[in-house]
């Protein structure tokens, strides 16, 4: 069970933070609030998690909304105005973990959700993140 705790901090860090780069759906540039919530089996339940990310560019994709993520290749991608989806697969040493994800911006708010599906020394188990996003203003200094 110990590694499996592990696995489920390295997912939960994994899918926390945004950034932005040319080529994406479009986002007002600015300070950005994300509220997260992650929902595993092993968590206990529901986590919340609020981060705040400067973007400094009026596009995001799905490698930079989730920067963490190095040994995952994302597929199946498509962006619009206002949203994109994805399908990912990440290599970890504890397993493999598939998944697909989804986030819309409209104006200066944010919505989206990811699932992710895992097969761990013989068990399957599921994570699920939604997360809202805000524009609070202007990046610091």
């Amino acid at each position: 069970m110990r590694h499996s705790s592990g696995l489920a901090f390295a997912m939960f860090g994994m899918m926390v933070a945004a950034s932005a780069v040319a080529g994406g759906m479009k986002m007002e540039p600015g300070k950005w609030e994300f509220k997260s919530t992650s929902d595993m089996a092993m968590m206990g339940g529901p986590r919340e998690v609020v981060t705040t990310q400067c973007i400094d560019d009026d596009e995001v994709t799905p490698n930079q909304f989730i920067p963490n993520a190095k040994d995952c290749e994302m597929t199946n991608v498509e962006v619009g105005a206002a949203s994109m989806s994805w399908q990912m697969k990440c290599t970890t040493p504890g397993g493999t973990m598939t998944g697909k994800g989804e986030l819309e911006a409209r104006g200066p708010k944010a919505t989206g959700s990811m699932t992710m599906n895992m097969s761990f020394n013989g068990q399957q188990m599921s994570f699920k993140r939604t997360w809202v996003g805000k524009r609070l203003g202007p990046c610091d200094g």
